[in-house]
């Protein structure tokens, strides 16, 4: 499970507002922003997103929670990424090449191929966040200080 700490903005009918700074490694890193491109609702800086999580229990605001999405999602999410658009590039450009047996037909059919992957893979996207193994979790959530009452008795 990959795990990332996060501070609650607002709660509200179930669902907390967080924002999450970026991991100072994962800064370049491009498989970090494309799979998390959909899932975050607003970028409001370079390095802090907002997003949002369901959660059964009641959050205050600055709580510090730990939330993870599964390896598995993530892996799934990379593969649909990466290997959707060129399997699709790769098929329509053969098929193209074997029916209309012309170069200039394989060339068009790679670039529908490569267009047609691409909506494609927004559309398996969609389809997928609406699944609830590739939401986010709440893993974590620290106790208020607030919250917590000590009585010293001498």
């Amino acid at each position: 499970m990959i795990r990332v700490w996060a501070t609650v903005i607002k709660y509200h009918n179930g669902f907390a507002t967080l924002y999450i700074e970026k991991n100072r490694s994962c800064i370049n890193c491009i498989s970090c922003t494309e799979n998390n491109k959909n899932r975050f609702k607003k970028n409001t800086s370079k390095n802090l997103y907002i997003i949002e999580v369901y959660s059964y229990q009641a959050l205050a605001p600055k709580q510090q929670i730990q939330i993870g999405l599964s390896k598995s999602s993530m892996l799934i999410t990379a593969l649909l990424i990466y290997l959707t658009p060129l399997m699709s590039l790769l098929l329509s450009g053969i098929l193209f090449q074997i029916f209309l047996k012309t170069d200039l037909a394989a060339i068009i059919g790679v670039l529908l191929g490569g267009i047609s992957g691409f909506l494609l893979t927004k559309w398996l996207s969609v389809l997928l966040m609406q699944s609830p193994s590739f939401q986010p979790v709440i893993i974590y959530s620290s106790i208020l200080s607030r919250s917590l009452k000590l009585s010293i008795k001498n």
